[in-house]
């Protein structure tokens, strides 16, 4: 039986219960993978995890996206800094003049297309669960059970909400290893769309006609790859459901992206946080 048809079998069962769609796609997901608990990576997966909570207690650390501000800013001084970066980052380590001390990737399509990429990265490396095939040498990574929606997971031995952006997924690792404060760089919320891709749904697979303008680098989905359109409504709303988390609990994130265009939380100078350090 296919996952389609598997998954239908238990939408069927858990409608009388009356979990709406969302819940009966997550609750399907959770059972269909008995390995994530039960095999001897999951085990082993789940100790990784337990080692990186609250490794950094207290301290700042900067979440680093992909956005093409990043060509206008000068990151040298994130050299000496605690950095997450996020899906591709690495492709410009020579021109933003850091090597990120971990990465973050739970996009599918990014990983199933770029995985010799990801399985050569030296830094640890944290992705989604259903990718764990894909990533040759699994040494050095450490895997998220990805759910769908916006709640922000404290316990990443659990789930993690993708919320529509990698940089979710950062956020409640971060939350994970115990940072203070949270720093983002270069997370610009504001894509160029060409003309047909205005009139297409949030996650649809489109092939890039034109080399990419969105990213830092031209190549980053560059013309005839293949994208998923982003979901900005969804992404705000997990990103509101970060800052309670993280403020309810005495912390704090801030945003250092030049000229970005989300508006959730405090905007400040990546020069001057620098300063502080």
């Amino acid at each position: 039986m296919t996952d389609s048809a598997n998954y239908s079998s238990m939408r069927r069962l858990l409608g009388p219960l009356g979990f709406n769609i969302l819940a009966k796609t997550n609750i399907y997901k959770t059972l269909r993978d008995p390995g994530w608990t039960l095999s001897r990576l999951g085990k082993r997966n789940k100790k990784s995890l337990l080692n990186y909570k609250n490794v950094h207690q207290g301290k700042t650390g900067f979440i680093v996206g992909t956005g093409p501000s990043l060509l206008d800013m000068n990151l040298v001084g994130l050299k000496s800094q605690i950095t997450i970066g996020l899906n591709r980052l690495y492709m410009g380590i020579d021109r933003i003049g850091f090597q990120p001390t971990y990465m973050v990737c739970v996009n599918e399509l990014l990983l199933s297309e770029n995985s010799s990429d990801f399985s050569q990265l030296k830094m640890p490396l944290f992705a989604n669960w259903e990718s764990r095939a894909k990533l040759r040498n699994s040494d050095h990574c450490a895997f998220f059970r990805t759910l769908a929606g916006t709640h922000f997971h404290k316990n990443l031995t659990q789930n993690i909400s993708v919320g529509s952006t990698v940089t979710y997924s950062a956020l409640q690792l971060a939350y994970w290893m115990g940072f203070k404060r949270i720093i983002l760089v270069g997370i610009d919320h504001n894509y160029q769309l060409e003309t047909g891709e205005t009139k297409l749904a949030p996650h649809t697979k489109v092939e890039r006609l034109v080399n990419d303008k969105n990213h830092f680098h031209p190549d980053y989905f560059g013309k005839g790859s293949v994208w998923q359109l982003p979901d900005l409504e969804t992404s705000e709303a997990a990103y509101r459901e970060a800052k309670i988390a993280f403020e309810s609990s005495g912390r704090e994130i801030l945003d250092a992206t030049r000229n970005g265009k989300l508006d959730v939380f405090k905007k400040v100078k990546l020069s001057e946080v620098l300063k502080e350090e």
